[in-house]
């Protein structure tokens, strides 16, 4: 059997909460051996978490404590902290997750420690950093959402601050956490020093901000929430209500998007209620999906004989489906003449944004076709 990357890596974990421990138990499935260290008689809070409970144990706890094994210290007692340093003898990193000036009040801050293990790795995850104004400061995941400015970009336009459905921040606190250990250990290879890993949580939110933060800094373009969780700069990239749930879409691509709009067309047509598909792309073999199911595929040429004519009913909206470079060629004001309800779907996301005639006609269509009768294509 092969050995885990991190196998013999011995790492004390002094975290606690949810950003400290989701790290170290990333390091855990990683190979590393990894100590939980709990005061004796002050319970973890996540230990109580509820609502619910495995064989005594929170489920909240167990979520994030895989792979570790654990020891109570009182690291306030000249015992304790004496034990403990005899562990950091024995140990490469040494992980917490403290306001900043904790660890040296304890006397177990990076200093003391590489005077007794010179190439120990320490790292620290708190709200604010170890330096700063804030630095004294708890942190948590909802203060930092909320000052990020995250909340002010989640949710629909006129909606109140909304957090995320997870606690982002804190995951991707931890997550920094673990690359700046995996560095650390790597320049300790090299070096055969230790090294001391400061991570905040607001700066690791604040690096996720990445095109919107360079959209403001560089056009002046202020973030804010999108309709239906749309994208900033693509179209169609959000959800849409149907008759019987949301669907997503994400067709970022050419590519994607041609395959994904026979998928929605042939969704809405399957209702053969208001709308009816005609594919007049010249070549709708050239498409991932080929013809639409249930469209009729017309040719521009020959919509305006009467034998076309009479395929087209005068009670249903007529949906058109061309390409980019196809349109002024249709003969929709012919058609809108004659009395037929006919508007124009391109291919080509280059013609598409928020409030082009194909969002609009899909946020209407699709509110009253079912997905379960016409599964999107993967």
């Amino acid at each position: 059997m092969v050995a885990l990357p991190l196998s013999g890596i011995r790492i004390l974990d002094l975290t606690h909460f949810l950003a400290g421990p989701f790290g170290s138990m990333i390091l855990g499935d990683l190979g590393a051996e990894v100590i939980r260290i709990e005061h004796p008689t002050q319970i973890e809070d996540t230990r109580t978490t509820p609502p619910h409970f495995v064989g005594g144990e929170s489920v909240f706890f167990l979520s994030l404590n895989r792979n570790k094994k654990s020891i109570t210290l009182d690291l306030k007692s000249e015992q304790g902290r004496e034990v403990f340093l005899d562990l950091v003898r024995h140990a490469d990193v040494v992980f917490d997750n403290f306001r900043a000036g904790v660890t040296k009040r304890l006397g177990i801050d990076q200093p003391r420690l590489r005077l007794i293990k010179p190439d120990i790795v320490c790292c620290s995850l708190s709200g604010f950093g170890a330096t700063g104004p804030f630095s004294d400061r708890p942190g948590y995941d909802y203060i930092m959402q909320g000052i990020s400015g995250l909340m002010s970009i989640t949710g629909e336009p006129g909606s109140p601050p909304a957090k995320t459905g997870l606690s982002v921040v804190d995951h991707v606190g931890g997550l920094y956490a673990v690359i700046a250990i995996l560095a650390s250990l790597v320049q300790k290879e090299r070096t055969g020093t230790g090294q001391f890993a400061d991570v905040a949580l607001l700066d690791s939110v604040l690096s996720l901000f990445t095109y919107v933060a360079g959209y403001y800094l560089n056009a002046g373009d202020v973030p804010k929430k999108i309709a239906a969780s749309g994208h900033p700069s693509y179209v169609p990239v959000q959800n849409f209500e149907t008759a019987d749930g949301y669907i997503v879409l994400m067709a970022i691509a050419e590519k994607f998007w041609q395959g994904s709009a026979d998928d929605v067309l042939a969704m809405i047509n399957a209702k053969k209620t208001d709308f009816l598909v005609v594919d007049a792309r010249p070549d709708p073999n050239m498409f991932k999906a080929g013809h639409i199911p249930g469209a009729i595929h017309m040719p521009v040429q020959d919509m305006l004989k009467p034998e076309s004519l009479k395929k087209l009913p005068k009670d249903k909206k007529i949906i058109i489906v061309c390409v980019t470079g196809q349109t002024q060629n249709l003969p929709i004001v012919s058609l809108r003449a004659m009395g037929y309800n006919a508007l124009t779907m391109k291919f080509g996301m280059a013609a598409w944004d928020k409030n082009s005639i194909g969002v609009k006609f899909m946020k209407e269509a699709l509110k009253g076709a079912e997905t379960k009768n016409y599964p999107l294509q993967k």
